[in-house]
């Protein structure tokens, strides 16, 4: 009954974040509904780990790791007096968010249920990507309804009249980066899931996929793709094909996809006029926000807090970048995550990563069947190719990645208890 619960709250957090992350319920208007979901979530995490003979939370591994982690954050938040309620709690959520997740997956089955509700969410997102490229008027008035008002004060009209403006369409996301980030992911989860031997299906999510990623232009997203292709092709399940004919398999069904999107495109240069052949004072400020950021950390090494650029220590800059990097933070997981929260944070963050590729290669050593678990890291990759050239990152409420941590966390889990029982 409690693990039901939990499931249903994972999957309304997951259509809150990847649909509506401004949609406030009349009655709680100051914070967005999925947030309560994930609050409300974590409570029942936390109550589960007090009734529970042994507690339902582990404090090893990935979860030590998340440990230190928040409690560098709170010494940064102290030390600085900067503390923020609403991202401590935030972040606190996102790691017992990864705990519900892992709690929740008890075999290979569990996995699938998530990563099929993820694939349908995302799914849905990317036809409205479609429709409002389309012009589909319903398509734009659903996202009106779920995001109303978001963010009017910034742009003088809401995310998605000013993204169509740019020829970026949001889907079903809050903005247009949040809809590359997930389109790219569940591309990435349905070039290794196994349908079962229904290949209609997933060549019909491919397609999807692919033209919502063309059509959203998140340049990061593509290159996540991508990455995700070439892991499809080097990768060798066990029990599996060989890799050659692997990589034939592979350029068989992405002729196809390619074939078709030419077909519906009516293009043959796909990327003639889109932000992939672009380049800007924007773009090229990427390495000066970084460099800014780092120098930021060098004068704060304990972090900041809350990173914040000071002018005086903006680096690396030409005259119409300076712009960019001032009223930017670092456009870089890294740079933000050390800048924020000092060298500590930034080690600590990247050994999570470590460690969960780390706990991907234990329970490939066992006979568990590692391909739902190798999907998880994949789609850990794209999602950090995504934050490495943006501000959504794993400790920036970005949960797509604590649900592949889930994933590999109760992998581990299994790969132990399957070891007491033999």
């Amino acid at each position: 009954m409690v693990k039901n619960v939990e499931k249903l709250l994972i999957v309304l957090v997951l259509l809150g974040q990847l649909w509506a992350q401004g949609y406030n319920l009349p009655f709680f208007p100051s914070t967005p509904a999925y947030l309560l979901a994930l609050i409300g979530l974590s409570m029942l995490v936390c109550i589960r780990a007090v009734l529970e003979k042994g507690g339902g939370l582990s404090f090893t591994g990935m979860s030590a790791i998340a440990v230190l982690m928040v409690g560098n954050i709170l010494f940064v938040f102290l030390v600085t007096d900067s503390f923020n309620a609403g991202r401590f709690i935030l972040i606190i959520c996102s790691f017992l968010f990864m705990a519900s997740c892992s709690q929740c997956i008890e075999e290979e089955k569990d996995i699938n249920f998530f990563l099929y509700c993820y694939l349908a969410i995302v799914f849905v997102s990317s036809l409205f990507v479609i429709g409002q490229y389309y012009e589909i008027p319903i398509c734009t008035e659903i996202w009106e309804k779920l995001h109303p008002d978001i963010n009017i004060s910034k742009f003088d009209r809401n995310k998605l009249e000013a993204a169509t403006e740019g020829s970026r369409y949001l889907g079903l996301a809050s903005d247009a980066l949040q809809m590359g980030y997930h389109a790219s992911t569940a591309f990435i989860i349905t070039l290794f899931s196994r349908f079962n031997g229904k290949k209609l299906i997933k060549f019909a999510l491919l397609v999807v996929f692919v033209y919502a990623l063309y059509l959203n232009e998140t340049r990061s997203s593509w290159i996540a793709a991508l990455a995700g292709l070439f892991f499809f092709v080097v990768k060798k399940p066990k029990g599996e094909m060989s890799q050659m004919k692997a990589f034939m398999r592979l350029f068989a069904q992405m002729g196809l996809v390619f074939a078709l999107l030419v077909v519906l495109m009516n293009e043959i240069n796909l990327f003639a006029g889109t932000r992939f052949m672009q380049m800007d004072a924007g773009t090229s400020a990427r390495i000066p926000m970084i460099l800014t950021a780092f120098n930021h950390a060098l004068h704060h090494p304990f972090g900041m807090g809350v990173y914040s650029v000071e002018p005086s220590l903006a680096i690396g800059a030409t005259a119409a970048e300076k712009v960019y990097v001032i009223k930017n933070t670092a456009h870089n997981l890294l740079g933000n995550c050390v800048a924020s929260y000092g060298f500590i944070g930034l080690f600590l963050m990247l050994w999570f990563y470590i460690r969960a590729y780390k706990d991907y290669k234990t329970i490939w050593k066992s006979n568990l069947d590692d391909r739902p678990y190798f999907t998880a890291l994949a789609c850990l990759v794209g999602l950090f190719i995504n934050a490495f050239f943006h501000n959504s990152y794993m400790l920036n409420g970005e949960l797509s990645s604590f649900l592949m941590f889930g994933v590999l966390v109760a992998g581990i889990a299994l790969v132990e208890k399957n070891g007491r029982e033999e």
